[in-house]
């Protein structure tokens, strides 16, 4: 059964309840009045003979005198004597207090009790009840040796319908049971409102699993907004770490075919490479070269001695080993960088310097290697009149080297390409320089990343000053 039927079910018992009670009020009622009365006959009939002897022994007596005396140990008894035409000889009231009083009785209560005398038999022991106003009288009458007869009367308090003591049961009785009904029907309201917002609040988590809940008022359906909220919240975690998993999956794939096409590549061409520079030594050493050859081919052995330090980049990125690593002091190997640079920042009008000064764990050709492929980015990336600025600096046990300039940078469509293999924005770039250069500062233990500060473009390197243990 459903908890809205059950709440139903209670608000029937409580209409049930109500009318129940106002039939149980009316029978306590009419029975507590019963049990009053047939005790009021039986001490009437008692009193009523005891008048009757006290006067056979006594007919010379004062009436009232002689009923007074006979009820001083009846508090709640009224007596007398009377004549069969419903006249009162003596009119007297129970209880030491008043022995000494007469009797004084309302014109109702006098009628009763007249009545009572004027119906009464000759031999007496009529039992009379009469209802006066919020009293039940019950009278019985017992025959004298003079004939007239010796009455007894108590008055019975009776609380009839319209009573305070009824009226306010009543009031207590409905008064709760509107109370239950009331609160029965709030928590049907509730119940249904808070069901509601669960079901809005579970459609907006069919399309967005991190939409807001509202929680409804009911404590218990809250805390199940609450849990469905926070279960939503985790399915939305564990689905972006899946995506993100399965992207850097891809993307490792990715890299680790182009790790090996780089290194088959890379062994390649260090051969040619090793065989020209066998050639270049020959050539030096001979005697006969001349001076402007000697030149040219000590020109000749410093690229192929560069184009080696490149390849030998290449593999190190194919197979993902870690760079040799030193203290260096950062500013001598980016000065050298830079001085290749000139050329090409004087062609373009852009003005080049370098400021700070620090010490990392570093390979001192990978890094140079990194600086130079960014200052060179930045060259081409700088307006004609511009300015490219590389800042050396630390922060806590890490050191940063910053390439900035003032050029327009990355569209934001392309950020998240910007450090894939073949990705350039250059029609004659290879798209490999970013993607070699991170590789490069992830194997010295760093990263590399890119940010857009005001109006310019921020490439930085950060690397530790911790001299790392490597297996």
């Amino acid at each position: 059964m459903s908890l809205r039927r059950r709440l139903l079910v209670v608000l029937a018992l409580a209409v049930a309840v109500l009318f129940a009670g106002f039939a149980t009020l009316g029978f306590a009622f009419s029975s507590s009045e019963g049990a009053r009365r047939e005790e009021a006959q039986m001490v009437t009939r008692d009193v009523a003979d005891e008048l009757a002897s006290a006067w056979q022994r006594a007919p010379d007596a004062e009436p009232a005198q002689l009923a007074r005396a006979t009820l001083s140990g009846q508090p709640q008894v009224r007596g007398g004597f009377c004549g069969h035409d419903g006249s009162l000889r003596a009119v007297a009231r129970g209880g030491r207090r008043n022995a000494k009083a007469g009797a004084t009785l309302s014109p109702d209560e006098h009628g009763a009790i007249g009545r009572a005398c004027r119906e009464s038999p000759a031999q007496g022991g009529l039992d009379e009840s009469y209802r006066e106003a919020h009293e039940v009288v019950v009278v019985s009458t017992a025959p004298t040796s003079s004939g007239e007869l010796a009455w007894a009367a108590i008055f019975v308090r009776s609380d009839p319908p319209g009573g305070v003591g009824w009226r306010a049961s009543a009031i207590v009785l409905a008064v709760g049971t509107l109370v239950l009904a009331m609160v029965v029907v709030g928590a049907l309201a509730s119940l249904r409102s808070g069901a509601s917002q669960l079901e809005r609040g579970i459609g907006r988590l069919e399309r967005d699993l991190r939409a807001p809940i509202d929680e409804p008022h009911a404590t218990e359906l809250a805390a199940i907004a609450r849990a469905v909220s926070a279960m939503a919240r985790h399915l939305a975690d564990a689905r972006d770490t899946e995506k993100r998993l399965s992207g850097e999956l891809a993307h490792a794939q990715r890299l680790s075919a182009l790790g090996r096409v780089v290194a088959g590549v890379a062994h390649e061409v260090r051969n040619p490479l090793a065989g020209l520079k066998l050639r270049l030594d020959l050539m030096k050493r001979d005697p006969a070269l001349g001076a402007t050859a000697r030149g040219d081919v000590d020109t000749c052995l410093e690229e192929v001695e560069r184009l080696d330090r490149v390849v030998r980049s290449l593999l190190t990125v194919g197979r993902r080993e870690p760079r040799p690593l030193a203290s260096t002091a950062l500013a001598a190997p980016i000065d050298l960088r830079l001085a290749g640079c000139l050329a090409s920042a004087e062609e373009r009008e852009v003005t080049l310097a370098r400021e700070g000064e620090a010490t990392a764990q570093a390979d001192p050709d990978a890094l140079g290697q990194i600086v130079e492929n960014l200052v060179r980015n930045a060259i081409e990336a700088s307006p004609s009149g511009g300015a490219v600025r590389v800042s050396i600096g630390r922060e806590g046990d890490r050191v940063f080297v910053d390439v900035l300039d003032e050029g327009p940078g990355i569209p934001k469509a392309h950020v998240a390409e910007l450090f894939e293999p073949f990705f350039t924005t250059k029609p004659e770039g290879t798209g490999l320089g970013l993607w070699m250069s991170r590789a490069l500062a992830e194997a010295m233990g760093g990263t590399l990343r890119y940010d857009r500060v005001g109006a310019g473009t921020r490439m930085r390197v950060e690397l530790s000053t911790i001299t790392q243990e490597r297996a």
